[in-house]
């Protein structure tokens, strides 16, 4: 797996590149999303890795508020019925 990795990165994080967005978890995805705009945020990274950058964190958002929609669905589905979702 090739790996977007800024040397300056204060949290030394390291974002794949070519991670499935729909394979995180809404927490990892933050988390991800999260060291994109610290490591977009370094004056030394250029205008090519910024865009590159910003192109993964688009995908990772887009893919975010997908999941956000299914999961409302369910919530409203849940609740329709009488059920109370439960606090997982």
């Amino acid at each position: 797996m090739s790996e977007t990795k800024n040397e300056n990165n204060k949290t030394g994080k390291v974002v794949p590149k070519d991670t499935e967005a729909k394979e995180l978890s809404i927490d990892e995805a933050f988390e991800q999303l999260e060291t994109i705009v610290k490591q977009m945020d370094d004056p030394k990274v250029s205008l090519e890795e910024s865009l590159k950058l910003y192109k993964q964190g688009v995908g990772i958002l887009g893919s975010c508020g997908s999941k956000l929609n299914e999961i409302e669905k369910e919530i409203i589905v849940l609740t329709e019925e009488g059920e109370i979702p439960d606090g997982d």
